[in-house]
């Protein structure tokens, strides 16, 4: 059975498993950043509605926190970055998403992005430093 879904795909990670029969515990192979709870979108469906509160950000005046996070994910042996939440990625202000991006994608990283897809524009220049892009239809 060919695809991402199949009862093989354990059979990809034997050291990681085999550390963890060991008592070591591995590196995820995927970190999944929850950028915000914050959403423009009001959609009647969301299943994080309940989580949603606007203008919440992991935010000070500098660049600070995303830069110790976009460390502390290079410096690690995860394959990839999944950018996600609670609400909408590219409501995060660019200024500061945007070098957290770059320097994640710079370092070797795949990077992955879920979205609703409202704000086109950003979508867009995120995408060239994005392996692959999921925007929510329904």
């Amino acid at each position: 059975m060919d695809g991402p879904y199949n009862c093989y795909k354990a059979a990809q990670h034997f050291e990681r498993l085999r550390s963890i029969q060991l008592g070591e515990i591995p590196y995820p192979i995927t970190v999944h950043v929850d950028l915000t709870n914050a959403c423009s979108a009001d959609c009647p469906l969301c299943h994080n509605k309940r989580l949603e509160s606007a203008g919440e950000f992991l935010r000070t005046n500098q660049l600070d926190p995303w830069e110790y996070v976009a460390e502390q994910i290079e410096d690690s042996q995860c394959l990839g970055v999944v950018l996600t939440g609670g609400g909408e990625p590219l409501d995060y202000p660019r200024d500061a998403l945007g070098p957290f991006l770059a320097k994640l994608r710079f370092s070797g990283k795949r990077l992955g992005l879920e979205t609703g897809g409202f704000k086109l524009k950003w979508l867009l220049n995120a995408v060239d430093l994005c392996d692959w892009v999921r925007i929510s239809l329904d």
